[in-house]
């Protein structure tokens, strides 16, 4: 059998192979921040709590629903939980040898793996607990059935641009964003070739039944952009945002100021490029290169659109670029398969050894020791009937997602409109706006506190409180997060 695979086929299949062990082997950690914590938390619930606890969050629930099923079959530990993550990247890596390779070429194909395979960005959202790596899959898929459509009009492809179109707009919003582009780019091309092409009835029919089967998906974006539209915790400043977008994809973990430099000035000159081969290869031949141009004018359109939204209400932030990464990634390819040997070697030469200088400090992030002493520090003490406290949701969602058998008390100081969103983390986290229940209660108390002390500073002023703790700050590498960690007991 092996001997029918040819050198390219055999070298698609090992980098493919490669990334899926790269990705895996980073996996096998509990480490988890703020964004992980909340996906941990609902899948503690029933899938009807799902809903209804996700309808108050600010994503759409297909992602939450279908890793609800898969830990069905694998259990709910988080390194479970962030498999699923990875096998979505290394899908959407294998779509490069069964659909891009067959639609655009075997080179484009191989191309399209290694980028998605070894780009930093890639490695580290393979890895979160998050909606990411499936929203991008899902995207693609639409994409690339949208051009299938323009080239077959089968009604399986019909059918296929559908249902992902549909997937991804109940994935994240900004896949909704990007398939709402494919489809009017679709229905586009579509009427410029009516004489040669009879699919108007059925974009018709694909559109109703997308936006009729959207109808929920709508309704819950509406309650979810009233919650949000007084007070969001984006913020977004110029031109720092147009530099993060250009050194996003090929940073991942790495913070080294000189390599930050090198990669931002990379960038530059890799899409300075890449736009002046792309405008050339249109000209040379309009009908091949006119699909990876829409694919990367997609890809940014979303963020143009977005970053306008963002002048009334701050939507964007970097990572939600990644449902789009595929879309990316085939331009790139795309472009780098007709370009000279030298530059397409040089430029993969580069994003590899962006992408093992990025590993060796993501693996040190996710597997050093230093993440095990927040739990060493309270393992120590901990007693059943002990409670935590804390105002710094970053953190205490953390603690509600170790410690689901002690009673805790989010201090929601600021009023945000959290009650409902946060039962993901109940029943051992109560949302509270004052602390009179901890000012009653009797007994052990955690406080957690991270850069401030807000929380210590409040309750050791409380009477008949004796410290049993002092106040020990520690950091954790993984997302480079800081903690004080006291224990006082109150008479």
């Amino acid at each position: 059998m092996l001997k029918n695979i040819n050198k390219t086929k055999a070298l698609h299949i090992t980098i493919i192979i490669i990334g899926a062990i790269l990705m895996l082997l980073a996996a096998f950690h509990n480490n988890i921040w703020f964004d992980e914590s909340y996906t941990v938390g609902l899948m503690n619930h029933s899938f009807l709590d799902i809903i209804k606890i996700g309808i108050h969050d600010v994503h759409p629930l297909l992602y939450y629903l279908l890793l609800k099923l898969f830990t069905i079959f694998t259990g709910n530990s988080i390194i479970a939980m962030r498999i699923f993550s990875v096998l979505g990247m290394v899908l959407l890596s294998i779509i490069g040898y069964t659909h891009i390779r067959k639609d655009f070429g075997e080179k484009v194909g191989v191309i399209f793996s290694l980028l998605i395979s070894f780009l930093p960005v890639t490695l580290l959202y393979s890895n979160e607990i998050r909606m990411y790596s499936w929203a991008a899959v899902f995207v693609l898929l639409t994409a690339i059935y949208a051009y299938r459509i323009t080239k077959q009009g089968k009604t399986k492809d019909w059918i296929l641009f559908s249902i992902f179109s549909l997937f991804s707009a109940y994935t994240h919003y900004f896949s909704m964003m990007s398939i709402g582009l494919i489809n009017v780019i679709l229905f586009i091309y579509i009427i410029r070739n009516r004489d040669k092409n009879k699919n108007i009835v059925k974009w018709i029919a694909s559109a109703s039944t997308q936006i009729i089967l959207f109808i929920p998906g709508i309704l819950v974006f509406l309650l979810q952009a009233l919650r949000v539209a007084t007070g969001f915790w984006i913020e977004i400043k110029y031109p720092d945002i147009l530099i993060d977008i250009l050194k996003f994809n090929f940073l991942g973990a790495i913070t080294n100021e000189w390599v930050d430099l090198f990669v931002l000035i990379f960038a530059v000159i890799l899409f300075i490029y890449l736009l002046v081969k792309s405008i050339l290869e249109y000209k040379k031949d309009k009908s091949k290169a006119i699909v990876p141009i829409i694919s990367v004018a997609i890809y940014f359109g979303v963020i143009a659109v977005a970053l306008l939204i963002s002048n009334i209400s701050e939507i964007f932030t970097t990572r939600y670029t990644i449902p789009m990464i595929g879309l990316l990634a085939l331009f790139i390819a795309y472009i780098l398969s007709v370009s000279n040997k030298k530059i397409t070697y040089l430029v993969c030469g580069i994003i590899i050894a962006l992408s093992i200088y990025n590993a060796v400090i993501f693996f040190n992030n996710n597997y050093n020791e230093d993440n095990s002493k927040l739990c060493t520090l309270i393992n120590e003490e901990i007693k059943e009937d002990d409670i935590f406290v804390y105002s710094d949701i970053n953190l205490g969602a953390i603690i509600a997602d170790y410690y689901p058998n002690n009673k805790q008390y989010f201090y929601n100081f600021q009023n945000w409109s959290v009650d409902e969103a946060y039962k993901a983390f109940a029943p051992q986290m109560e949302v509270v706006e004052t602390l009179d229940k901890v000012e009653d209660y009797s007994g052990r108390i955690w406080i957690i506190d991270g850069n401030n002390n807000k929380m210590y500073d409040i309750i050791s002023k409380y009477k008949n409180i004796n410290v049993i703790k002092q106040q020990e700050k520690i950091t954790t590498p993984y997302k480079n997060t800081d903690w004080v960690i006291s224990l006082v007991e109150k008479e």
